[in-house]
C-alpha cells in the first residue's frame, strides 16, 4: 500500500519510532471492543496504538478500582454489624448469667 491512498490520520507520527506509524506490523497496536467510557458508545472491534488507548484504559481501571472499594466497604460495615449485633448478644448473656 503507498503512501497516496493512507488517509491523514494513517500518517501519524509513532512516538516510539519516531516516524510514521507502521500500524498492525507494530506489537502496539491493539484490537479493543467494548464501550467508550467517556461518551458510553459502543466500541465494536476497533484497532489503534497503545498509547492511544492508554486514557480510556486509565478511565476503566479507575471505575473498576471504585467498584472494588464500594464493595470492600460494604463488606467492612456488614461485619461491623454483625460484630456489634454478637458484642451485644454477649453482653446480653453475660448479664443473665450474674
Amino acid at each position: 500500500m503507498s503512501d497516496e491512498f493512507l488517509k491523514a490520520e494513517d500518517k501519524s507520527i509513532c512516538p516510539r519510532l519516531k516516524d510514521v506509524c507502521i500500524r498492525n506490523k507494530c506489537v502496539h497496536w491493539q484490537t479493543f471492543t467494548g464501550s467508550n467510557p467517556v461518551t458510553g458508545e459502543e466500541i465494536g472491534l476497533e484497532s489503534d496504538c497503545a498509547f492511544n488507548w492508554q486514557t480510556f484504559l486509565m478511565i476503566e481501571n479507575r471505575k473498576a478500582t471504585n467498584g472494588v472499594q464500594v464493595a470492600t466497604e460494604s463488606f467492612r460495615n456488614e461485619i461491623y454489624k454483625a460484630a456489634q449485633i454478637s458484642l451485644v448478644k454477649k453482653k446480653g448473656l453475660l448479664g443473665w448469667f450474674k
